[in-house]
């Protein structure tokens, strides 16, 4: 036990110093910088690989295994070899840097607020489930997965179909993904299609309304045809959970949770702000406003003195628990950085010259359901859209760069509705008691077709209005 605690400090400990290299190296360009970084990220993978698990040690192991073997084939530079291992270095940094935005929110008592204010909407069946994905679409554009878990822990006692629960977070959930410059997937498209955050959010976050709405329009109706179901109560459909008695919401409750939402979209407006003017990438911004931002908030919050408490929990406690992250997103964009450097990226551009002939729109759709379609057979999104992403030029299928990204990241949240190995659906599946296949395309599949569908007229139509 003492080992694997003492493993868990490194690995926290190394995650900060390749975070703090990356953004030293942003300001000091220079090559011993360069190589420091890169001897400690090498040095990161080793110590991190042991603790991942399940999928992603499948998905990393492979991406990893197969860029190597690539590498090895082609006789590739050396120069080929580091590019791909720092390729989605920023992303890492993103990852260190949001947890701490976490402890504010914990230490200043906003999720019993939220809890509260939750439940209050208990009695109001369609205002609650709208009110459970719109709390998962803001929430979550910081905590991540772990909104999930939080959420769900608050609605064990509400009288209600566990399934229903499950939908109305996995829709939160789902939008979310599409907009939030704290998802390592939107940094991932953003980056290697060169885009600057400011030009993709308001096309990414109406998208993101879309998938919102459109699934929780479905939900209601689902609700509204199984009405003579409502209560789980009468049917046992509680699983025996019984929650804790909450204390009544107050007006500082509702005070809190309006003021945690005013903050997050202040954080949004200043990250879209301060790239346009400063010219720096918003992962990187994304890192610096997260330290500000924790730092002032705890001093407005009057604890000060908890501080360096919240420094050695956010370096051995949570820091090492995004280990599967960081290791799924190194190995995707190593794998990517040299597939681009082999045959494969001109066979891939030959074989899109022959697809030249569809419609605009059937091209879209295409390439919005491609990604989707093998995420059913277990071919993870990152693989997919990385492929996509760093592979081909937009003006190839006749698409502005700003299109595609909305494409790719529209295309990744529509493949976490229905895959049964992300993790948002394994998660799900353990706290329903269910398998991940039902949770996902089981109950979603008329949601998924609905924004594929959707998506593909959205993206045709921004396409024309940048073009």
């Amino acid at each position: 036990m003492g080992t694997v605690k003492s493993l868990q400090k490194i690995q926290g400990i190394m995650i900060f110093a390749v975070a703090l290299g990356y953004l030293a190296w942003q300001l000091v360009q220079d090559d011993w910088m360069q190589r420091t970084v890169l001897a400690c990220c090498v040095v990161m993978t080793l110590l991190l690989f042991p603790q991942v698990r399940g999928i992603t040690l499948l998905i990393s192991t492979c991406m990893l295994g197969v860029g190597h073997l690539l590498f090895w084939i082609y006789d590739l530079e050396w120069t080929v070899w580091q590019e791909a291992v720092l390729f989605n270095l920023n992303l890492i940094t993103l990852f260190a840097s949001v947890p701490l935005l976490s402890l504010p929110i914990q230490y200043g008592g906003y999720m019993h607020s939220l809890e509260r204010v939750l439940l209050l909407y208990a009695g109001k069946k369609k205002a609650f489930f709208t009110f459970i994905s719109a709390i998962t679409f803001v929430i979550g554009s910081i905590m991540n997965l772990g909104v999930i878990r939080l959420l769900y822990g608050f609605l064990k006692s509400v009288p209600y179909r566990r399934d229903w629960v499950g939908r109305a977070l996995l829709v939160g959930f789902v939008s979310t993904i599409m907009w939030s410059p704290y998802f390592a997937s939107v940094a991932l498209v953003i980056k290697a299609l060169h885009l600057n955050y400011s030009d993709f959010a308001p096309f990414a976050v109406s998208e993101a309304l879309l998938l919102f709405l459109a699934g929780n329009l479905m939900v209601t109706a689902q609700m509204n045809r199984q009405s003579a179901e409502f209560a789980a109560v009468a049917h046992g459909d509680r699983g025996g959970v019984q929650g804790q008695v909450t204390a009544p919401c107050t007006p500082e409750d509702r005070k809190k949770v309006k003021q945690l939402a005013v903050i997050m979209a202040a954080m949004l407006v200043s990250l879209i702000l301060l790239e346009k003017w400063t010219g720096i990438k918003v992962m990187v911004l994304a890192a610096y406003v997260s330290i500000l931002v924790t730092v002032t908030w705890m001093l407005y919050l009057g604890k000060a003195e908890r501080l360096k408490e919240c420094a050695k929990e956010y370096l051995y406690k949570l820091l090492p628990s995004i280990g599967n992250e960081v290791i799924l997103f190194l190995s995707a964009g190593f794998f990517g950085v040299i597939l681009l450097h082999t045959p494969f990226n001109a066979l891939l551009v030959e074989q899109l010259q022959k697809i030249d002939g569809l419609w605009p729109i059937a091209r879209i759709l295409l390439f919005v359901a491609m990604p989707v379609i093998l995420s059913l057979i277990g071919v993870h999104q990152i693989i997919t859209v990385t492929i996509l992403a760093t592979s081909i030029d937009p003006a190839l299928i006749g698409l502005h760069p700003v299109a595609f990204g909305i494409l790719l990241m529209a295309s990744w949240s529509i493949s976490t509705i229905v895959s049964p190995v992300t993790p948002v659906n394994i998660t799900l599946g353990i706290l329903l008691r269910e398998n991940s296949l039902t949770v996902g395309l089981g109950r979603n599949y008329g949601y998924a077709l609905t924004v594929i569908l959707l998506t593909t007229g959205f993206v045709f139509a921004i396409n024309q209005l940048l073009r």
